[in-house]
Formats: C-alpha cells, sequence, structure tokens
C-alpha cells in the first residue's frame, strides 16, 4: 500500500532522528578523546531488536549458473532485513536510518587537512524505508542510457571540527519533497562526536540536533543524546516534536542495552492528532522480545507510567516471517544487474528564481514545490537542468527542453485468467466512491451458496492509510453482459463481463511521438465505449456516467458498427474528435475545471476502448476477450500524473523511457520463502521498473506484535533468493534487496522478563538546546559532489 501522511511525517524526522550509530568507528578507537585525529564514520546498521538470520530462508538447490560467481552482480547485492514491530519504529536504531547515513559518504569525505569541506551526494531513501509500506516506484535518471538508479535526494553535507583540534562535527540539509501534506520540508542536522567509540562503549557518545523547516517557518525539531555506562554500554534518548495545520505530534524514547544488543530496557511515549497518547514498553533475552502497549485494565496505556510491566506479548525472535519488498533482477546467463531506464531527474528555476528539484518520467512529472508552497505549473516548451551521477554523470547539468499534452495516449495487450485461476484473491472494486474488496468464490470450496464475485471487505483511507474491515461475504449481482473494472497488485486493472468464465488483465505501454503505431504522423482510433466528448463543460462534469450522454461521454455506440472515430496527431498528441487533425478536439470547454463545483471528475477523464480495427469484433466488449488483442485508451485530468510529459535532449531528441519489464508468473510453495502455501498455483502478472521496484503481489494488513490487531501492510508473498523469471523467452534470477522481518509468538519464552523494567533515563519531554550552528544556511558545495556508486568524489573536491 502507499505511504501514508502519518508515516511520512513520522519517518522524515525519523530520518534524522534514528541517526543512532553515527559516532565514529571503533578504527578510531585508539585516537584521543580530544577528537585531534578522529575522523567522522558511520557504522553500517545496527538493529535494536535484532534476530539471528544465519538459517535464512534460500533455494536449496540452484543450477550452477554463471549468476552464482562470487564476481557477479547478483553475488555481491547486499541485504537487508530488519524487525518490524510497532516499538520498534520508536526505538529505532534500525537499518533505513542507518543506510541513509551510511549514503552520506562521510568516512569517505574526510580529511583533516581539508576541513571545513562541503558536498553534494545523492541517497535513494526508498532503499532504506523498509517498514513504510510498499516502496516508491522510483524512477531511474537516465533516459538515453541504462542506469537504474533511483530519483536520488541530494544530501548537502558539510564536515568541519567545532574547533581546531576539537570534536568532529557532520552537518548536512536536504529536502523531504512530499513531507506533510504534500509540502516540501526542509531538514537540517548537526551530529557532534564527544568521543570515538571503544571496546566499552561500542558507539561513544555523541549529540545530534535537527530542525525541520516549511515555508522559511520552523515546524519542529529534536535531538537525540547517545551515551554508555559500564551497566548500559549503549544507552540514548531521543525526542521530536512537530506542528503543522494546528496538529501536533510530539515523541520521545529512552533506550539501554548491553554491547550486543542484548537485554535491551526500552521506553517510548508519544502523542498525534491521530493515535492520541500511547506509550510502549519493551524488554529482550537472548532469544525473545516483551513489549506491552497496555495498562492493567487492558487498556491502551497514555504515558510510559501508565504501561502495565507485568503484561505484554512475548515474540520469538528465532520464530519470523520474511515481508520482502525490494528486489534486484539479474541475467541468469552471468549475473548482471539488469537496468532500466524510466525516467530523468532533474531540476527547475521557480517563481523566486530557486532552484527547485524535479523528475519526468513514464507516468507523468513530479515538481517541488515553488518558494510560496504553490504548485509547479509547467509549459510545453520549458526547460529544465539535467541531475545526473554515477554512469550518466558526463550528462549532468544539460539544457533538457519539455514537452507536455495535455492528455496521455496508453496502448494495452489483453491477457486472460480463468475464474478458477483467480479463486480467492483480493480485488478492489469502486463503485460510486466506496470501495470494496471483493473476490471470486465458489460452492464447492468456499461454503457460499452459488459461484460469483463477493463482498468481503470493505477499504476507507484516512490519515493513518488504509483501513481493511472485513464483512459477512455477500454476492454482488453482475448480470449477463454487464462489464465490471476490478483492481488487484496481483493482476493490475481487470475487466469481467458478466457470464464469462474468465477476466482480463492487461501489459500497458506508454504511446508517445517516435511510435511505430504512427504510421503517417497520425493514428485513427475507433472508441467502442466511454467515448469522451470535445468541448467538455462544467455541467457535464457534474454528471457521473459512463456513456449515458449526459456526462463528459457521448452516448455509447449501439453496435460495433457505430464505433465513433477520433485521430491522435503525432507532432502534439492531441486527441482529435473525428477523422481529421482539424476536428475539434477532446479537452475542457474554455472555463470549465476538473476541480469546479459539483464536479465528479476531480480525478480526470478517461475514456474506454479505442480500436484500430473493428472487423473481428462480434460486440463492443469482445475486445476484452481474447488474449494477445489491443486497444488504446486516453486519459486527460488536472494532474501531471494525467498529462504527457517527455524531455527532448539538446539536440532536439527526445529520451527514451523504458517500459517495466513484465513476468507472467505462477507461484510455488517451494519458491514461497516462508514456505507459504496460501498462492500455490496463483498466476500473478509482475513487473520490474528497476532496481528494488517490483509491482504484482499482494498486500494485507500484518499484526506485528501480536495483540490481536493488524497494524501495518506488507506484501502477502515473499520470494527466495534465485527464484527465476522469464519474459520475452528470456531467463532472469531476482535476489531480495531489503524487507522486514515480522516476529511471531511460536516457542517464546520471556519468563527472565516476566516484568518489564523501564530505563534509568526517563524519556524526555522536550528536546534539547539546539546549538548555534543548527539555523545555519545551508552552504555552497560549489563542483564537489560525491557519488555513492563509485564512492568517489568528483574532481571539483579539491
Amino acid at each position: 500500500m502507499g505511504t501514508n501522511y502519518k508515516y511520512k511525517l513520522l519517518t522524515s524526522v525519523g530520518l534524522l532522528g534514528l541517526l543512532l550509530t553515527a559516532g565514529c568507528s571503533s578504527e578510531d578507537a585508539a585516537t584521543s578523546s580530544s577528537g585531534s585525529s578522529v575522523s567522522f564514520s558511520v557504522p553500517s546498521a545496527v538493529d535494536v531488536l535484532k534476530v539471528d538470520t544465519s538459517s535464512s530462508s534460500s533455494l536449496s538447490t540452484v543450477d550452477a549458473m554463471d549468476y552464482t560467481d562470487a564476481a557477479s552482480d547478483y553475488s555481491k547485492q547486499p541485504q537487508s532485513m530488519h524487525v518490524s514491530h510497532p516499538v520498534g519504529e520508536s526505538l529505532s536504531t534500525v537499518g533505513n536510518i542507518m543506510c541513509f547515513i551510511g549514503q552520506l559518504g562521510v568516512a569517505k569525505m574526510w580529511d583533516n587537512d581539508k576541513l571545513p569541506r562541503v558536498y553534494l551526494v545523492g541517497v535513494d531513501d526508498t532503499k532504506c524505508n523498509s517498514d513504510s509500506g510498499q516502496p516508491s516506484q522510483g524512477a531511474s535518471n537516465g533516459g538515453g542510457g541504462s542506469s537504474s538508479a533511483t530519483s536520488l535526494t541530494m544530501v548537502t553535507v558539510r564536515l568541519s571540527r567545532e574547533a581546531s583540534g576539537a570534536f568532529p562535527r557532520a552537518e548536512f540539509w536536504f529536502t523531504q519533497n512530499d513531507g506533510p501534506g504534500g509540502q516540501a520540508m526542509e531538514l537540517r542536522a548537526s551530529i557532534d562526536v564527544i568521543s570515538e567509540p571503544t571496546s566499552t562503549l561500542p558507539y561513544g557518545k555523541f549529540n545530534l540536533h535537527f530542525a525541520m523547516i516549511m515555508s522559511g517557518e520552523a515546524k519542529g525539531g529534536g535531538s537525540l543524546l547517545v551515551s554508555g555506562t559500564s551497566a548500559a554500554p549503549i544507552a540514548y534518548t531521543f525526542y521530536e516534536e512537530f506542528t503543522e495545520g494546528g496538529q501536533s505530534s510530539k515523541k520521545g524514547a529512552s533506550v539501554e542495552m548491553q554491547a550486543d544488543g542484548s537485554s535491551l530496557k526500552g521506553a517510548v511515549q508519544s502523542q498525534s492528532p491521530w493515535d492520541g497518547n500511547s506509550a510502549w514498553v519493551v524488554g529482550t533475552t537472548s532469544t525473545s522480545v516483551k513489549a506491552n502497549n497496555k495498562t492493567s485494565a487492558n487498556a491502551s496505556a497514555g504515558s510510559v507510567s501508565d504501561v502495565d510491566l507485568t503484561g505484554g506479548v512475548c515474540l520469538n525472535k528465532s520464530n519470523f516471517k520474511y515481508r520482502i519488498h525490494g528486489y534486484g533482477l539479474y541475467k541468469e546467463t552471468d549475473g548482471s544487474k539488469v537496468n532500466v531506464s524510466t525516467g530523468v531527474s532533474c531540476q527547475y528555476t521557480d517563481s523566486s528564481s530557486v532552484t527547485r528539484n524535479c523528475h519526468i518520467d513514464r507516468n507523468g512529472a513530479w515538481f517541488e514545490r515553488d518558494s510560496s508552497g504553490s504548485e509547479h505549473t509547467a509549459a510545453n516548451g520549458d526547460t529544465v537542468t539535467r541531475k545526473a551521477w554515477g554512469s550518466d554523470s558526463s550528462l549532468d547539468g544539460q539544457s533538457l527542453t519539455l514537452f507536455v499534452a495535455d492528455g496521455r495516449l496508453m496502448k494495452y495487450a489483453v491477457k486472460k485468467y480463468t475464474l478458477t485461476e483467480i479463486r480467492g484473491m483480493e480485488f478492489r472494486l469502486f463503485d460510486n466512491g466506496s470501495e470494496a474488496i471483493i473476490k471470486y468464490q465458489t460452492a464447492l470450496d468456499d461454503s457460499v451458496a452459488s459461484d460469483g464475485f463477493y463482498k468481503v471487505a470493505t477499504l476507507s483511507w484516512g490519515n493513518s492509510g488504509p483501513t481493511k474491515t472485513d464483512v459477512t461475504p455477500t454476492k454482488i449481482t453482475i448480470n449477463s453482459s454487464e462489464w465490471k473494472w476490478f483492481y488487484s497488485e496481483a493482476l493490475g486493472g481487470v475487466s469481467y463481463i458478466g457470464g464469462n468464465t474468465f477476466v482480463t488483465a492487461r501489459l500497458e505501454a506508454l504511446v508517445a511521438p517516435g511510435n511505430a503505431a504512427f504510421s503517417s504522423g497520425s493514428l485513427a482510433l475507433k472508441c467502442l465505449n466511454k467515448c469522451p466528448k470535445s468541448g467538455i463543460t462544467n455541467t457535464n462534469l457534474q454528471s457521473y456516467d459512463d456513456g449515458a450522454g449526459a456526462g463528459p461521454y457521448v452516448s455509447n455506440p449501439g453496435s460495433v458498427g457505430g464505433a465513433i472515430d477520433y485521430l491522435v496527431t503525432e507532432s502534439n498528441m492531441v486527441l482529435h474528435k473525428g477523422t481529421t487533425s482539424s476536428d475539434p478536439a477532446v479537452a475542457l470547454a474554455t472555463g470549465a475545471a476538473f476541480d469546479s463545483t459539483g464536479s465528479k471528475y476531480e480525478w480526470g477523464v478517461e475514456s474506454g476502448a479505442m480500436v484500430t480495427d473493428t472487423s473481428g469484433l462480434s460486440n463492443l466488449w469482445s475486445i476484452y476477450d481474447t488474449e494477445g488483442t489491443t486497444y488504446y485508451q486516453y486519459r486527460m485530468g488536472p494532474n501531471n500524473w494525467d498529462k504527457l510529459f517527455l524531455v527532448k535532449d539538446p539536440n532536439g531528441s527526445f529520451l527514451t523511457f523504458d517500459e517495466p519489464i513484465s513476468f507472467d508468473y505462477t507461484h510455488t510453495t517451494a519458491n514461497d520463502r516462508n514456505g507459504d502455501s496460501t498462492y500455490n498455483g496463483k498466476k500473478f502478472l509482475l513487473k520490474y521498473q528497476g532496481e528494488g521496484h517490483f509491482e504484482g503481489f499482494p498486500w494485507d494488513q500484518i499484526d506485528r506484535d501480536g495483540d490481536g490487531t493488524p497494524d501495518m501492510w506488507f506484501p502477502q508473498v515473499s520470494l527466495k533468493d534465485a527464484v527465476q523469471l522469464t519474459a520475452n523467452s528470456v531467463n532472469y534470477r531476482i535476489k531480495a534487496m531489503y524487507g522486514d522481518l515480522t516476529l511471531t509468538t511460536t516457542g517464546a519464552d520471556c519468563s527472565s522478563i516476566s516484568t518489564l523494567s523501564l530505563p534509568t533515563t526517563d524519556v524526555p519531554t522536550a528536546k534539547a538546546s539546539n546549538p548555534s550552528n543548527l539555523s545555519t544556511t545551508k552552504p555552497d558545495h560549489g563542483t564537489c559532489q560525491f557519488d555513492n556508486t563509485s564512492e568517489t568524489a568528483s574532481a571539483g573536491c579539491t
């Protein structure tokens, strides 16, 4: 499921607040605590709730292919897994933050002779956000090349010492483009290393302070103070607060544990408008975790002093389920990484002459909000500056010209799945603003009265994301020849016609200038249903219909012979209602707006199926019946993803965006990382959109803390490493990159912590005093840039 407002807020501060291990490495332990020779390095990863994954599930046998060679990309791909638990997000020494800091290149860029040093580095925070729900579908920075690097967060880093011979300091500035309310939020951080790690203090001592700024106004901040004693070699306190739109949230934590991560004592309490006041207390043994957020009366605790320390749920650290949601794809022949170039990263100058970030890909465009907080509107012919790194670094700084059309044309190829093949799989049905979860069920296997589609749950959305509520299965009436549209993560959009024994999914491809469909500068189409009008008025937008004539669509044709003519002109990608480019364009009438008062099409208008040839069609709906049949659909709307965005290089040539690699995959229990048989034999339409970004497995709510209430969405299928996937007769292998581990109660033993203990240090209720440098304006990095892909600095870093 997509990341929600609540989690975006928590992770935006979490990306700073969990810099728990950002002290020096053990390599610095021999230097004096004065800091005169201490560098600033970052450990790779630390988990508070840590488990033993040495018996990690993988294929028991694999063919002796070249991809298993130790030098291959497949073999060298690291894997990041950590325990996902509600209290773990608040205690938070988990891999997502260490991953973020680890990408800053501090250890590589530290040079005592070149302090202070300022540089720019790109961080792929989708790799570091593994417990936030489904990873964002990042796109690559390529366009003409083969890079698969995702859209990066650009971070400015300044390395220095507080004074000559004093403690090391790292400061950094970055913008979270999709902060609370979809607004850009600048984050500033300062880390002062007080003493380097030793054998008795594994993380040394350091202070982290951070601030969050939106539209020039301070919205919050926090502090992380890391120390340690002989009794608790690892100890820290953390506090954050944030206020926006009259809503405030606060969170504090205190943690103590041994050098090896054992004997954890942790407490956290938070306050937010969506969850109210809540608190957790947690403890660990070498084999188990015990945590509680309830009072003795079994009600939710509002502060740690309310927690029933004798209660709680005990979870086994050795008994867990994998929740993989980031895979790499590799060629079976040699284990080389498969690169997909789906977009280009860029920068633009806003109305206040401030440089802002942007990203253009096959799904549309994203522009960082301008200085006033307003959305940026890009027009055809505007220019942006290309941002590139790694193998594409020679393209950095190119001037690119935007090609913008009001609508986008997609081509679809039909794929058929029998009702037997989809039995038991969840689909979403949208109907007049409500959203239901439906399944195809049979009387023989599912104890229902008769075969058919049944509503089994509802789905509602709020600040905390989606909530799924099970209901008594109720059969949905679908009349003979009636057309229905469903959606599933497994198959994407699905068409069903009443009476059929199958459903049809589709493979999609963007149609842009230069496409082979434009044989003579235009593409003639015939519309079979939901045929859009030209000159759509506000009155049309107030009528909810899909082809009755009152809304934005003309009356549906009565037969195949009455299919309605349209024409797409290649030069400007305009859809004309008629057979020539002089016929009226499909567009809004003057003064009309998708978000006008009373509009039922705030999210845009999309046509039904359009074909180049109606011969062979028995009726208006038979286009969906035949495997491999192709058709087109046109969409327009108010958002950037409703429009066609392309970019031209300095030579005037369009950059090429790759389509996802699609796989027809039939799951087996033998391929399941957890040995789960739930989806054995089920078919999935998987799509690979670049490193870490696989779509096609269903997601559902998971109860991570064993209290009987689901609290997070995770993928329901997790594949073993080296599972083979095939597309266009080419064999590939996959490997998990990152994911979560959800513990179970099976075999858990918390007898030695039958009573939880609070940490020695109280949970803070206010942030520590900010250092004076926290308000420092972001410095200019000049031409100095650190490249994560090669771990090297640019020639501009003198």
